[in-house]
């Protein structure tokens, strides 16, 4: 799948650190779809299914890992209020450097790894690309759900990157804790000459 989003391109790996958003923004079952004016207030016959999340995010410092952080998911679709679990799949995200994830994803029906590639289009204006690999039991009518119902979650967070404003010290609740560190540990990849986000009004943003 591919996307191009209006933003810079440090907020989408912040969105791993945003841990908070994943009980809100995801919980709405991807069959409601990404458009966000709608799967809060439209039929109410499919949210009898709904996503569960449970996560964290760190860093993986230590010799040689300083590019490396983290984020670990615990992720199930439940029907009946979360009674009844569909499936279940742990979720295992290595950031490296600023542009690469891998997902390594773990599902009772097989492994498979779901990689995700940030390319600067513009200063803001950016193409994330996910490709999924997975092992032979990963039938391939459950990969491509899985495939589309990622594509549907980050459409979700691609209306928000749109149309977001950065702020540089930001009013944070007790939740958004790992943002403050996510954006400590990004500074490393921007160099003495780089623009960053905080020098992005220097720049043309009439695209």
């Amino acid at each position: 799948t591919q996307h191009e989003v209006l933003a810079h391109v440090q907020e989408i790996p912040e969105n791993g650190a945003d841990i908070a958003h994943l009980g809100h923004l995801h919980v709405p079952s991807v069959f409601k779809g990404a458009d966000l004016q709608t799967i809060f207030t439209n039929s109410k016959i499919l949210d009898v299914a709904k996503h569960e999340w449970q996560g964290t995010w760190r860093t993986l410092e230590g010799e040689g890992n300083e590019h490396l952080a983290s984020v670990s998911i615990q992720h199930a679709f439940a029907i009946n209020a979360g009674t009844i679990k569909l499936f279940e799949m742990t979720v295992e995200a290595k950031q490296i450097g600023p542009g690469l994830v891998h997902l390594h994803l773990n599902t009772s029906l097989g492994k498979g790894v779901l990689v995700q590639t940030v390319t600067p289009l513009g200063p803001l204006k950016q193409k994330i690309c996910h490709h999924l690999y997975t092992s032979p039991s990963f039938i391939a009518p459950f990969a491509k759900f899985v495939l589309h119902s990622e594509a549907c979650h980050v459409e979700r967070d691609i209306m928000i990157w749109n149309n977001k404003q950065y702020r540089k010290s930001p009013l944070l609740v007790a939740e958004d804790k790992l943002i403050k560190s996510f954006r400590t540990w990004y500074k490393q990849f921007y160099s003495q000459n780089s623009p960053t986000i905080d020098t992005i009004d220097k720049y043309d943003t009439d695209w």
